[in-house]
C-alpha cells in the first residue's frame, strides 16, 4: 500500500466585515492568499444552517459574484474533532476544503486542496496539525 502525498492548499484569508449587522448571516472580505491564485470570490459568507438539506452541516459557504450571492451554496461546513475547525468539499468531493475561524470568529481562513479529497479520519487529522494548528 502506498502512502498518500500531503497536498499543499491554496489558503484563502478572510476577515470579517458588518460585524453583527445579521443575526444568522457572516461576511467576510478576502485578506491575503497563499500559495497560489484566489479559488474564491474577494467577498464570501457563512450562512447558519436552517435544517433544509439531509447533510446538516454546521454552516453554508458561498461567495458573491456579478453582485449576487451564488447559489446553490458552494458547500456545507462540518464539524471535526478540533474546536473551530470545519470541513467541507466542492464539486462533488473532488476537492478537499477546510475551515478555521479565529478564537473571536473574526477571521475566516479557508484551506483548498485541489484535486485532493479524503474522508480518512487520520489523514484529516494530520492536514489539520499540519494546516490549522
Amino acid at each position: 500500500m502506498g502512502t498518500t502525498a500531503t497536498p499543499t492548499p491554496i489558503v484563502h484569508i478572510y476577515k470579517e466585515v458588518n460585524i453583527g449587522k445579521y443575526s444568522s448571516v457572516r461576511h467576510f472580505e478576502l485578506h491575503n492568499v497563499d500559495n497560489g491564485k484566489p479559488v474564491f470570490e474577494p467577498k464570501v459568507q457563512l450562512a447558519k444552517n436552517r435544517n433544509f438539506a439531509k447533510s446538516s452541516p454546521i454552516f453554508w459557504f458561498t461567495h458573491h459574484k456579478q453582485g449576487k450571492w451564488v447559489k446553490p451554496f458552494i458547500t456545507g461546513l462540518f464539524t471535526t474533532p478540533e474546536t473551530g475547525i470545519y470541513k467541507g468539499d466542492v464539486n462533488r468531493k473532488r476537492h478537499l476544503t477546510m475551515f478555521s475561524l479565529s478564537d473571536n470568529n473574526t477571521t475566516l481562513t479557508v484551506y483548498f486542496f485541489k484535486e485532493f479529497y479524503t474522508e480518512d479520519e487520520y489523514f484529516l487529522n494530520q492536514l489539520f496539525n499540519k494546516y490549522c494548528a
